[in-house]
């Protein structure tokens, strides 16, 4: 049995708790979660990090078969013609938003429908990133990807996160948390294991270090790291 402590725990269920402690099996799986509401005491054999705990990343869309293909493309030289929904209305700039937020509402009438944010990759083929903005306004629900090597730097969740808190830093980080981590269980369907700190579950659990904790904020150098 584990407890572990942070300045910080998002468990997905509420708002992040203040040094909360998670007692879990040595399996991983939680049994408890204790809100002490910042007021933590010493507790024997309690672990305590400088940071903020969250659930185990789900990456909901990556492409492991082409990590060959890594240093084998060019930055901003894709010939491959990009004809989605979010890229063709560059086609027509000054009708774009509009045009974008008449198919979302179209699409939004089907069940359990997420958009996927792969940043970096977008940055990476065509120097350019989503109109989070404006998806955020049409109330779509968030997944979080990291394409494949051909078009990623890297293959790292963070990465993607630190990447939309730069671009647009006054969205919460519990909310840039649960897209990459419920958002994604419940897209997969895996939301009974993972995504989330609850008893009985087995999500894992990470500490994101050199947070800006007083505004609960990513930072560039944010990094990731393992604890379950």
């Amino acid at each position: 049995m584990k407890s572990l402590s942070a300045q910080y725990v998002i468990t997905n269920t509420g708002r992040p708790l203040k040094r909360a402690v998670i007692t879990t099996e040595d399996d991983g799986t939680i049994i408890s979660i204790e809100d002490t509401t910042g007021a933590l005491s010493e507790k024997h054999s309690t672990e305590f990090y400088n940071g903020i705990i969250v659930p185990g990343f789900v990456n909901s869309h990556c492409h492991l078969e082409l990590s060959h293909l890594k240093g084998h493309t060019s930055k901003k030289e894709s010939r491959i013609c990009y004809l989605n929904l979010l890229e063709v209305f560059r086609l027509d700039p000054e009708k774009a938003n509009r045009r974008i937020a008449d198919i979302i509402r179209q699409l939004k009438k089907r069940e359990n429908l997420y958009w996927c944010l792969c940043p970096n990759s977008n940055i990476y083929i065509e120097n350019s990133i989503p109109p989070l903005k404006l998806l955020i306004e049409e109330g779509c629900e968030f997944i979080i990807g990291t394409d494949s090597l051909a078009s990623n730097a890297n293959l790292s969740i963070l990465e993607e996160l630190k990447t939309l808190q730069l671009n647009w830093p006054d969205v919460p980080i519990e909310d840039l948390v649960s897209w990459a981590t419920i958002n994604g269980a419940r897209a997969l369907g895996e939301q009974e294991q993972f995504g989330s700190i609850e008893p009985g579950k087995k999500p894992g659990l990470l500490l994101i270090e050199n947070v800006d904790l007083q505004n609960m904020r990513l930072l560039p150098e944010s990094f990731v790291r393992r604890l379950i």
